[in-house]
């Protein structure tokens, strides 16, 4: 693995947020669960946030509660492990309600982690 700071860890994950964003702006929960590269987008970058968030040092998350670090790396489990049983439902629930949410959670946090 290529040794990333946590600055630009938690660039990453804002980058995916945005991608997840823009891959769902407009979409049903029908229309993502249909659209099979759409799908696979959303799903790749919410791998990318998971293990983003799985890497960042202990320190870090324990000194950002607000943030739902075990969520993000538990939706990357269940992608990774157990594909077979992603319910593309909550996928686009989470996609178009709490990523939103994170985002600016996340944008906070970079501000606060120094330059690389």
């Amino acid at each position: 693995m290529i040794d990333r700071s946590p600055r630009q860890q938690v660039e990453d994950i804002l980058l995916a947020i945005r991608k997840v964003k823009r891959y769902t702006a407009g979409l049903s929960a029908d229309a993502l669960a249909q659209n099979e590269m759409a799908s696979d987008a959303v799903l790749r970058n919410f791998e990318v946030i998971g293990e983003a968030a799985r890497n960042l040092p202990d320190e870090l998350k324990s000194a950002h509660p607000e943030i739902p670090w075990r969520r993000m790396v538990g939706l990357r489990n269940v992608i990774i492990h157990e594909y077979f049983g992603v319910d593309m439902l909550i996928v686009w629930e989470l996609a178009v309600h709490a990523v939103p949410e994170l985002e600016p959670q996340l944008a906070a946090l970079l501000a606060e982690l120094p330059s690389d």
